[in-house]
């Protein structure tokens, strides 16, 4: 069974059922997103298998949560090998220069029709 969600409408969702979920953006912007960057959403995943790495990342991107970012990274790697804390602080890094964390944080302004 396929059917379109919003939000709030999940009764009546089974196991095995397929769900399109509204789009989080307005259509125009999905439109504008996937010719500048060649997918239609403009939200982008990191990979849990990095488990420490994508939680101190997702902490430093908000303004209310970076200051949690350093601790965060502390307790995470507490009794580990410089190595280990290094490999995943590279990964945090790279993350958060990625192209796609980039433009997201700094949108360039386009000209208006």
């Amino acid at each position: 069974m396929v059917r379109s969600l919003g939000a709030s409408d999940m009764e009546g969702v089974k196991v095995g059922d397929i769900l399109e979920l509204d789009a989080c953006v307005p259509r125009h912007q999905l439109a504008y997103h996937e010719e500048v960057h060649g997918r239609p959403c403009p939200r982008v995943e990191m990979d849990y298998d990095n488990g420490i790495a994508a939680a101190v990342a997702l902490l430093q991107l908000q303004p209310q949560t970076a200051g949690l970012a350093c601790e965060a990274l502390s307790i995470a790697c507490e009794g580990e090998s410089p190595d280990y804390r290094w490999t995943i602080l590279t990964r945090i890094a790279t993350s958060l220069r990625s192209p796609a964390v980039t433009d997201w944080l700094h949108p360039k302004a386009e000209p208006h029709g």
